[in-house]
């Protein structure tokens, strides 16, 4: 890389730069036009499922792009609520490929698999894979 080049800077870290100077991200000096995406993310309502099906292939990559992620977001005893959904969306549309660490997870409440399956198409993302207790999503930005 060149000395003095720019890296290409994330959605999230850009966010954070410009709050961190007191600027309005989507008025910056570029005309960069950043859409406002958080009706979507307060509607609890949100039934964005994604229309196209993953390949295997694609499955596989994700996986291994997954292999190194921390969980981001813990469900614990309460289960599943509004908050909880809120804010799987909110990691999704920061990061798109995110793990989950579902405590209250059992065979007592049915296949382990069906509820993880039945989260994604909640939050409205793919369901990728559970290993365990880890349920990992993945949504395309917008």
């Amino acid at each position: 890389m060149k000395t003095g080049a720019k890296t290409p800077m994330g959605l999230e870290a850009y966010w954070l730069k410009c709050l961190s100077h007191n600027k309005n991200p989507s008025r910056s000096k570029k005309n960069n036009f950043i859409p406002d995406y958080t009706d979507l993310l307060e509607d609890t309502n949100w039934k964005r499922n994604p229309v196209e099906e993953l390949s295997g292939r694609e499955r596989t990559l994700l996986k291994q792009r997954a292999h190194h992620l921390k969980p981001i977001v813990h469900i614990g005893q309460n289960g599943i609520t509004e908050q909880i959904i809120k804010e799987i969306r909110r990691q999704l549309f920061i990061h798109e490929l995110i793990k989950i660490k579902w405590s209250s997870l059992s065979k007592e409440d049915g296949n382990k698999k069906e509820q993880a399956k039945e989260l994604a198409k909640r939050v409205g993302a793919h369901f990728i894979k559970l290993i365990g207790q880890n349920v990992i999503l993945y949504n395309k930005r917008p």
